[in-house]
């Protein structure tokens, strides 16, 4: 069984988009379990139950969710990876549509032939025939593997992201119970981060995966919810740990 580990909020019409794309393009036939945490952001009257069948209604059965009292961005991400016992876990926001078919099992094979690999996250950028462009960093394509790898200089700074990935469950236990949740859990992987999480993310490999000359495979479907409900990432978007709303 795969744990799929999501960081969601109370806004069921996006979350149904998410999972309905990840559930016919990805997880179709294969027996995941969904690890949520619902933060109380969103939708006054939509209640955690709703969530939970909204999930059901997209082909996800056995499902473990959290609510707290107070939202927090980096709480959540802590807790659904905490609670994720496979040895490849799935993490994925609420907000992300999936364009089209990515076989899963060829991802998990590709994790287990190349030890190294600590992360295969989907593109979110057009794909090149020989790199791909990640913000404003490149990525190599890689034959051997079939991913853009992040170059080793690179590791500190775009390695690992929150963009949809499957994360091996051992980076997951060397890394994620030394995260401050006071500040943005995907920051802590990065320079300047905790040194347990740092010297551990420079011993791996971090692949993109994207057919050669393709659009990208994800695409953020939730900004447009953000603006429409006045909700924005408050503070500096890029040190994002929790949400406001305009009256």
């Amino acid at each position: 069984m795969l744990d799929v580990a999501m960081t969601a909020t109370k806004r069921p019409e996006v979350l149904e988009e998410t999972l309905r794309s990840f559930g016919h393009n990805m997880f179709a036939g294969l027996s995941c379990r969904l690890i949520m945490n619902i933060d109380p952001v969103g939708k006054p009257d939509v209640s955690v139950e709703h969530i939970v069948a909204t999930a059901n209604a997209c082909g996800f059965d056995n499902v473990i969710t959290h609510s707290p009292p107070v939202a927090s961005f980096p709480k959540a991400f802590k807790w659904v990876l905490l609670c994720s016992e496979s040895d490849f876990v799935f993490y994925l926001e609420d907000d992300w549509k999936l364009t089209r078919p990515v076989a899963l099992p060829h991802l998990i094979r590709l994790m287990k032939d190349f030890p190294k690999l600590a992360s295969i996250r989907l593109a979110a950028f057009h794909a090149n025939p020989d790199n791909m462009k990640n913000w404003n960093k490149f990525f190599p394509y890689d034959p051997g593997t079939g991913l853009y790898l992040c170059p080793e200089e690179l590791r500190l700074g775009v390695g690992f992201c929150g963009h949809p990935c499957l994360i091996r469950g051992e980076f997951i236990d060397r890394t994620v119970p030394h995260l401050d949740v006071r500040k943005n859990p995907e920051k802590q992987f990065h320079n300047g981060g905790p040194k347990p999480i740092t010297d551990e993310v420079v011993k791996w490999d971090y692949g993109v995966y994207s057919k050669p000359s393709s659009p990208p495979l994800v695409v953020d479907i939730g900004r447009k919810w953000m603006v429409k409900n006045k909700f924005r990432k408050a503070g500096n978007k890029a040190f994002f740990v929790n949400w406001e709303r305009d009256e």
